[in-house]
């Protein structure tokens, strides 16, 4: 029979081990050992990159239905909206955020994703600066991403394009917007391209804020 041990090991990683990695565990020969060639083994491990509402909330900004005290727009993973249709949400689907923007709200719509008030859950924009989602709207739309710093200084700026097909956008690199802030507050603005009268609908899976891999 062949002998066997068990081995632990504690690794501390961050952001410059993102990535994939192997190690390897070699254990000593011994007199008399019918074969060396043998005495290692190898696991591979993949670290993703950390996503600040997981880290730092709990709660990753996925969608999930509020079960409690739930807001008109079904979850807990929104603080607030501007410019919405009160009237549209909907929780058809479980985990998926539902809504529509009327046209006169097109250009002054917003969405704050959660974020705790203490300035302990603030976002260190040198470290969570890639922003992704999973969505969808009824017309493709301007994507806006607005924030709120330490100082209470807000600014925004134009960084995608959300088509009329399931996908996800991004990750979209924010790291020269955000060098040096402290991000206190951040919104979504969906601003639909044409002149159509109708109301745009949008559909949000998740939305993803990751560190930046090396």
């Amino acid at each position: 029979m062949p002998a066997t041990d068990t081995l632990s090991f504690t690794w501390e990683t961050d952001s410059t081990d993102i990535g994939a990695h192997v190690l390897e565990v070699r254990a000593a020969t011994w007199q008399g050992e019918p074969r060396s060639d043998d005495n290692w083994v190898r696991a591979a491990f993949l670290i993703d990159p950390r996503d600040y509402a997981t880290e730092a909330l709990g709660d990753p900004w996925d969608m999930t239905e509020a079960t409690l005290n739930p807001p008109a727009w079904k979850t807990n993973d929104v603080d607030s909206l501007r410019g919405w249709d009160a009237s549209a949400y909907t929780d058809s689907i479980g985990g998926m955020f539902e809504g529509e923007i009327a046209p006169g709200d097109f250009s002054t719509n917003r969405m704050y994703l959660h974020v705790l008030p203490s300035s302990v859950f603030w976002i260190d924009g040198d470290l969570y600066n890639q922003l992704s989602l999973m969505a969808k709207c009824s017309m493709a739309s301007e994507l806006t991403v607005g924030w709120v710093d330490s100082h209470n200084s807000e600014s925004s700026s134009l960084i995608d394009t959300i088509g009329t097909a399931w996908g996800e956008t991004g990750p979209i690199d924010l790291s020269a917007l955000w060098s040096g802030e402290t991000i206190k507050k951040i919104w979504l603005r969906f601003d639909p391209i044409g002149t159509s009268i109708v109301n745009a609908r949008v559909r949000i899976g998740q939305v993803r804020l990751e560190e930046q891999a090396p």
